[in-house]
């Protein structure tokens, strides 16, 4: 599987995340929609959010392995040269945007939000607004920088030692944060802190994949995937005061069940190639999507917010503008990029 240029599913995964992240941030937009409650273990976007950090720790995993088996080693410099040639240029191309329609009067961003969105820290201050999705990028970044070192470390010579840490890190690291966060600091929640089980998790499934791809061979697992994901909405659904379990386990959308859920489902997804499921995700309307999901994801929150944009934000006409947006960063910015990078793999 990590030989393969392209994992299959991968793309339709991703497509349905961000659609899922759109479909959350429509019931807060200038003209919200209603969805009823009975199916909002559906649509919850921390679940889409959560989708994509399992799969980039499960990716990057994946890469890494494979140019360690294949050169011997992890070229640290081309790793990181890599990973700014693909999320940098459409990220600071949003910002520049913004920049722009800041001099037009047409939003506002206080010094706090330039500084924390520019530094890739916004994490560690969100205060919401236009800016309030890029905690994503900043929670990622982290994992970006520090991950590769551990795995370069550990990967060749005790490959048991990485999988202790990162079990270490899902049941025992991720929940004392989430406790000292609630206890001491108890601001927006959303940082690498208490979400970086989802990535850990992915990270863990790209190093066992062999020894877990045959549970895609019974249907069990889909039934087992969906009753995780309905035990953490039904246990874990968001209240003013969390619970005990939500602060060691995560909310619902974003808890471990959930988180492990989404590592059943990506199994499922890449393994079983005859099913309805299958076809569905590497659709090419799905792929499309995914292939651009990246900057759909980076466009998507000033499209669905409360300003006064005009048509620009307003349904159904935002989806449109947010559509073209999309395609024209990908186009224009990502993939002069993304051909740039390959000049070093």
């Amino acid at each position: 599987m990590a030989e393969q240029k392209t994992i299959p599913s991968l793309y339709g995964l991703r497509a349905i995340s961000v659609l899922l992240v759109i479909v959350y941030h429509l019931q807060n937009a200038r003209n919200p929609v209603s969805f009823p409650s009975f199916i909002e273990p559906a649509y919850f976007g921390h679940f889409g959010v959560n989708t994509f950090f399992v799969i980039s720790g499960f990716l990057i995993t994946s890469l890494l392995m494979q140019e360690s088996e294949q050169n011997g080693k992890v070229s640290i410099s081309r790793f990181y040269t890599r990973r700014i040639l693909r999320i940098f240029p459409a990220y600071y191309f949003l910002l520049l945007i913004y920049f722009f329609l800041q001099l037009a009067g047409l939003i506002h961003l206080n010094r706090s939000d330039w500084f924390f969105s520019l530094t890739l820290l916004k994490q560690f201050n969100n205060p919401g607004g236009i800016t309030a999705h890029l905690w994503t990028i900043s929670a990622e970044e982290i994992f970006y920088l520090f991950f590769p070192l551990l795995f370069t470390w550990l990967y060749p010579r005790n490959k048991s030692l990485l999988n202790y840490l990162l079990i270490f890190v899902v049941l025992a690291v991720v929940p004392a944060c989430r406790m000292l966060i609630h206890n001491f600091f108890p601001t927006y929640p959303f940082n690498v802190f208490v979400r970086g089980d989802a990535l850990a998790i992915g990270c863990l499934l790209a190093l066992n994949y062999d020894k877990v791809k045959t549970i895609s061979r019974s249907y069990k697992t889909v039934f087992m995937s969906l009753l995780l994901m309905e035990l953490s909405y039904l246990v874990l659904t968001e209240t003013s005061a969390p619970g005990a379990a939500q602060i060691l386990t995560g909310s619902a959308g974003w808890s471990l069940p959930d988180n492990l859920a989404i590592a059943i489902l990506l199994v499922i997804s890449i393994e079983q190639r005859t099913t309805l499921w299958f076809r569905f995700l590497n659709s090419k309307v799905l792929v499309f999507i995914g292939t651009i999901s990246y900057s759909i994801y980076l466009w998507q929150q000033i499209f669905t917010s409360q300003l006064e944009l005009g048509i620009f934000n307003q349904l159904p006409y935002s989806l449109i503008f947010l559509f073209l947006a999309s395609v024209l960063s990908y186009r224009l910015i990502e993939r002069p990029f993304l051909d740039m990078r390959k000049r070093f793999k």
